[in-house]
């Protein structure tokens, strides 16, 4: 792992990257499928914390190509008004598939709420 101190004006806020047998260490922690589901969406889709609890289902969307997956984030960071802005991120079929068999087997009640 490797961390490194933010610009923050908050005291210990830190960047940090995990090797991907890290990540496969944390996964394999998780107890829950939707704990898995976060840890996934951070190290495999790069959203922000304050980004994952905003996903639902209604936000992805299959590329043309019928092989690929995007998923749109309503708030994303923004730096010019810090309103937050939408922004896209690529959605990896693994990650998809198993967003699709949480929300349809795990939760029948996420509906347009996020996910999480």
């Amino acid at each position: 792992m490797r961390k490194e101190r933010t610009k923050s004006k908050q005291r210990d806020v830190y960047t940090v990257w995990l090797t991907d047998d890290e990540v496969e260490q944390l996964r394999r922690s998780a107890v829950f499928r939707r704990d898995d589901i976060i840890i996934q969406l951070g190290a495999f889709v790069g959203l922000r914390a304050f980004e994952i609890p905003q996903v639902c289902p209604k936000h992805i969307h299959q590329l043309d190509d019928g092989d690929h997956y995007c998923l749109r984030i309503p708030r994303g960071k923004d730096t010019d008004t810090g309103k937050g802005k939408p922004r896209g991120a690529y959605l990896p079929v693994d990650v998809e598939r198993d967003l699709y068999q949480f929300t349809r087997y795990e939760d029948s009640s996420v509906g347009s709420a996020g996910i999480i």
